[in-house]
């Protein structure tokens, strides 16, 4: 859309619309629609001076540096243990993995 009407108001709206539609028909949740309206907003509202195709080019490189980046961080950093680690070892109340026949 933003190829053929530039980055106007319009346009974008227009965007979000059928975005929204589609998502309905496909009977998307609302986090896939938030998330399409989001990489809408990337991609129509900021400007690229640089062709489409070198435009394209130059989003794969950054988007896999930054997943690159993130594994390596991932891989580096330790995980500590939070004070939340304690709800993972109880459920409703029973200790996880206990013999208790909770049904009825």
């Amino acid at each position: 859309m933003a190829t053929y009407f530039g980055s106007s108001a319009l346009a974008f709206g227009v965007s979000a619309f059928l975005i929204g539609f589609l998502c309905w028909l496909a009977r998307l949740e609302k986090g896939a629609y938030r998330y399409a309206c989001v990489t809408l907003a990337i991609v129509m509202l900021v400007p690229r001076l640089a062709t489409p195709w070198a435009g394209a080019v130059h989003r794969f490189f950054e988007v896999s540096l930054g997943i690159a980046i993130a594994l390596v961080v991932t891989a580096v950093w330790p995980e500590r243990e939070s004070s939340g680690g304690k709800f993972l070892r109880f459920t409703l109340g029973h200790e996880k993995g206990s013999s208790e026949n909770l049904g009825g």
